[in-house]
Parts: C-alpha cells; structure tokens; sequence
C-alpha cells in the first residue's frame, strides 16, 4: 500500500508507529496527539514524499522529479539512499525557504511553478512536472 502525503502525514505516522488509520474526519482531532516526540522510525522509498530539485534554483520551470528508486539518475552517480527516518520532536519548525527559492514569493499561492494556473488535471495537455506543482507545495502559511 502506498502512503500519500496529499492524504495528510498522519496516514503515514499511523501507519509506521502502529496506530490504527482513521478517517480523515477522526484524524483532525488527534493531530497534537501525533505530533508529540517519538522514537525514529525508518522509512522506505515508498513512504516518501514527492522528492523535486532545481536544475537552476532561480528558475522554478527547472524543477524535476527524483524518483525515490533511482535517485542517481537524477542526482548523479554514486547518490544512493543509505537511511530515511522520520521522527517527531519539540523543535520549531524551519522556516525560511524564501532565501533558498527567492522566486517563491514572487508567484500567487496557487500558481504552478511553469507560470501556469491550470493544472494538467484541468485537462492542459502538455504536462510537466512543474505544471503539476504549485508554491503551496513548498511553503504553507
């Protein structure tokens, strides 16, 4: 079973720290719960987000997918995974991505990275994978 993110990170905290997975309805009420510290859990390719970098950090069009499987074929030979693990703490969250992207700031909310506003769910034929992304997906307020 795949765990998608866009279904929200509780499925994949229920899942990997053994709670039994709810409806979403049932999950708003119990993300402080989900979020209090706990032990490091190792993930598997298949648990991991969507993984995006930026041939040019400049250029938001310049995005490309990493593909969790084979990310040397992205990001070159000898790149291999050696552990992922995610864990919950008491620190703060990291802020500040606007001085990695600057161009973030620069878009509307739901514009895709490609400068479009339809997605190619809306039925755009010529897809690509900074069309399927918007700013949302990097910063949320």
């Amino acid at each position: 079973m795949r765990v998608y993110w866009s279904n929200g990170p509780t499925y994949l905290m229920a899942r990997l720290y053994g709670d039994p997975i709810k409806t979403m309805e049932q999950q708003f009420g119990e993300y402080a719960a989900l979020a209090k510290p706990r032990k490091p859990v190792e993930l598997q390719p298949m648990d991991l987000p969507v993984l995006a970098t930026f041939e040019d950090v400049n250029d938001p069009n310049s995005v490309r997918r990493v593909d969790p499987n084979d990310i040397a074929a992205t990001l070159g030979p000898g790149v291999h995974w050696r552990k992922i693990t995610i864990e919950t703490t008491n620190e703060p969250i990291t802020i500040g991505i606007e001085k990695k992207l600057p161009w973030l700031t620069k878009l509307a909310p739901v514009q895709h990275l490609d400068g479009g506003i339809l997605g190619y769910f809306d039925g755009q034929p010529n897809y690509t994978f900074a069309n399927s992304l918007q700013t949302y997906d990097f910063k949320r307020d």
